[in-house]
């Protein structure tokens, strides 16, 4: 976080021209009425020169052009991030991320103690409700505060990745269920946040937009998103609410499109993914048709909607109300506005850039430093660093002290496996901690092919041509043997497929071409351990060690390997150095407590634990963890409540669903118990021991109607595993429900086949 940062006048955030400022604050307009209805529209990926108002005419956009006629239009606005978690978390605070805690798209959470604008709106008591439209604004990430309604219910259950359609929804299913809410109670106040990720890519606009634009399918994306936000203005004329509704219509950052070799967003600071759409129509259409070019910021939202409602933020913020250049539109004189993008390094170990912009220039922190003219070259084609070195010194010293205090992003939550594959379904890399190696010192902006080649390569293996995605897989890792996405990407695709025996072979032909390549090491350790081959993927990782002693990823990987053969003490050892050397890892935390509760010293467990979760209480696997500590303790109570919240900050989470209905039915919660342990294998369709367990449950239950199903959970999970430590309780069971019907033989039958299932398993201890 950023220290002292009431201390504006240092960062440069300060007016050209304090005469000019003071003038048009007295001509600020006044508050809106009280109940004045909130609409903010927010339009994902929409660079502001593809829209017909900015000036535009490859498609039509008739309803922003009609928005910009009867609201105000701000030509030069930015977002604060060119990714899609960071930009909105930084609309609705009127924070900066370094100040608001939200520095990529996984991996972080709002800070809890920031306040945002559904809070402000739900303590007037207003009706509120966000209604997004792609997973990676999920509400568990801290954007739900303050709505009482926030639909995010996107489906990351499944296996497959390329079966992954539910974590992204079209911008009509959205609308509509926006629409349906506002029906409810239409002549309520109301707060309302629609989000339309549709230009997101891919690019596949739907009819008639798909055939109007064949050869621009990304601006056909935007001329479909432009026809709901006329749905959306056309509703509240229907229902006579709109001369008492204010509407805001922000991007949230744009897109590349292949200015300066980036083709989508995040790697860089270019204004093709920083400059979006701002318009805002006031309810009695005051304003309408200014055009205001003043450089603003989407932090400025928030305090410019507070003013209008005659409000304050209750802790000082970054931006400033947009309000008092309603009186000089012409003006350009504002406040200097920060961006960034940790992207870069915290997805790539590349560094990470920065950006300050005057109303002249614009300075991007890099290895190799840029200053743009960008009034006279808008395309920031000419690099003016070396010739206004006095220019580039003042804007540093601004950015020195804008981010003086702010320690380096680390993420503040782990990312489960499933989160890292939605996210990656949506086109994101994701990754849950920074990656363990990489050249910190790398300008992403000469890092765009190796970029580039990478998503190429994803892109053919998410469409199906396999041999293309595998060589381009390969060839880069030739040229980048480092480059841990690259492996990641080659590791997902034959692990999500379960093809781990071709992942092996494959994987040892590259580490025969590079010997002592530790992260290709470290990729065949994996493979094995997914082949269950613990002694082979434990000679990968000693080979790894041996010519990369403090690579982090293989000394995490020996941990794990040891903890699956019951070695926990040899496990906490690795996991104790892996954590020295990257002490800032949520998912080293967690892998080391659970170690210390294996080898029963609980205290030193809960310790570690109470460590990493007050501030942050979503890190995954925390609250499992503590209670496995209660139930070790013998508070089943505390151990429930534990399960409970890991599973509503993790639902996905089936070993803590599985945990919680084994104690729902001690104390006879059977019902419960049955509904827990029946979704479970949606989540684990390979977890054998829950069909057992749900077999007993449906016994248990003293319900004669459930036998049937009790029966097929049994022979289930015999058939998906007949010879495990739980088997014979499948055999037991079967012989209950024998002895109940009044089958003696058949039961008798069945506990033999149990007992001799545990004499096997006695044996082999």
């Amino acid at each position: 976080m950023i220290a002292n940062w009431q201390r504006v006048a240092a960062l440069g955030v300060v007016l050209a021209s304090a005469a000019a400022w003071a003038l048009m604050r007295q001509a600020a307009p006044p508050r809106l009425p009280d109940g004045t209805n909130v609409v903010v529209i927010t339009l994902d990926t929409v660079r502001a020169d593809r829209l017909t108002p900015y000036g535009f005419g490859g498609v039509e956009t008739p309803s922003m052009a009609a928005l910009a006629r009867d609201g105000v239009l701000f030509e030069r606005a930015y977002s604060p991030a060119p990714l899609t978690f960071p930009a909105h978390a930084s609309l609705f605070t009127g924070l900066i991320p370094p100040r608001h805690g939200v520095r990529d798209n996984s991996g972080f959470r709002l800070d809890d103690a920031v306040p945002t604008l559904a809070e402000v709106f739900n303590a007037l008591r207003y009706r509120t409700a966000a209604f997004v439209s792609a997973f990676v604004l999920d509400g568990r990430g801290g954007l739900r505060r303050g709505f009482d309604r926030y639909r995010d219910d996107f489906d990351v259950r499944l296996q497959d990745l390329s079966a992954m359609a539910g974590i992204q929804r079209s911008g009509e299913d959205t609308w509509t269920a926006a629409r349906s809410w506002i029906g409810e109670a239409p002549n309520s106040p109301f707060f309302l946040w629609v989000h339309l990720f549709d230009a997101h890519t891919p690019y596949t606009p739907p009819e008639p937009f798909r055939s109007r634009y064949p050869t621009m399918p990304y601006e056909a994306e935007i001329a479909y998103v432009d026809s709901l936000v006329g749905q959306v203005l056309a509703e509240l004329e229907r229902l006579a609410i709109a001369d008492r509704t204010l509407v805001v219509v922000a991007g949230d950052h744009g897109e590349g499109l292949g200015e300066h070799s980036e083709d989508e967003h995040g790697l860089l600071l270019y204004d093709s993914t920083l400059q979006v759409p701002l318009i805002v129509r006031f309810p009695d259409k005051r304003y309408a048709g200014t055009r205001v070019q003043r450089a603003v910021s989407l932090v400025d939202v928030f305090p410019s909607v507070l003013e209008l409602y005659g409000r304050q933020p209750s802790r000082p913020v970054d931006g400033r109300s947009v309000l008092p250049t309603l009186a000089a539109p012409a003006a350009t004189d504002g406040p200097v506005l920060y961006a960034e993008t940790e992207y870069p390094r915290l997805q790539f170990g590349w560094s990470a850039l920065q950006s300050l912009r005057s109303d002249r220039l614009k300075y991007i922190r890099a290895p190799v430093p840029e200053l743009y003219e960008y009034r006279t070259d808008p395309l920031e084609e000419w690099n003016r660093a070396r010739q206004l070195r006095d220019d580039v010194a003042r804007l540093e010293t601004s950015l020195m002290a804008a981010t003086a205090g702010s320690a380096a992003a680390a993420p503040t939550s782990s990312v489960d496996s499933r989160t890292m594959a939605a996210l990656r379904t949506l086109g994101y890399v994701a990754g849950g901690d920074a990656p363990a190696d990489g050249d910190a010192s790398a300008d992403p902006k000469q890092k765009v092919d190796v970029y580039r080649r990478l998503m190429s390569a994803r892109a053919a293996l998410d469409h199906g041509d396999e041999a293309e995605g595998v060589r381009l897989i390969q060839s880069l890792l030739e040229d980048e043997p480092g480059f841990e996405a690259a492996h990641r990407t080659f590791r997902d695709y034959f692990f999500g497929r379960q093809r781990a025996t071709e992942a092996v072979s494959r994987l040892r032909a590259m580490v025969a071409a590079r010997p002592g390549d530790a992260h290709l090491l470290w990729s065949l350790a994996e493979a094995h351990r997914a082949l269950g081959q613990g002694r082979e993927a434990l000679a990968a990782l000693d080979a790894a060690l041996a010519s990369s002693p403090e690579f982090v990823p293989a000394i995490s990987l020996a941990g794990d390997l040891l903890a699956d053969r019951g070695q926990f003490d040899e496990a906490r050892t690795r996991f104790e150095r892996a954590l020295a050397l990257r002490p800032l890892s949520s998912e080293l935390v967690m892998k080391l407590a659970r170690t210390y509760v294996q080898l029963e010293q609980l205290d030193r467990a809960e310790q570690l634990i109470d460590a990493g979760l007050p501030e942050h209480a979503d890190v995954s696997g925390g609250h499992y963890l503590r209670a496995l500590i209660a139930e070790q303790r013998g508070n089943d109570s505390r151990a429930e409540a534990e399960y409970r919240l890991e599973i509503a900050l993790h639902p996905w989470d089936y070993q803590a669903r599985f945990n919680l209905a084994r104690l729902l039915g001690q104390r006879g919660a059977f019902a419960e118990q049955i509904d827990l342990l029946d979704s479970i294998p949606a989540l684990a369709p390979e977890f054998a021991d829950v069909h057992f367990y749900r077999a007993k449950a449906y016994l248990d239950s003293g319900d004669a109607a459930n036998r049937p199903a009790a029966v097929a959970a049994a022979r289930r999970g015999l058939q998906l595993a007949p010879d495990s430590a739980t088997a014979p309780l499948g055999h037991y069971v079967l012989a209950d429900i024998h002895t109940l019907e009044g089958r003696p033989q058949d039961a008798a039958r069945e506990i033999a086949l149990g007992r001799a299932l545990e004499a096997r398993a006695a044996a082999r201890r």
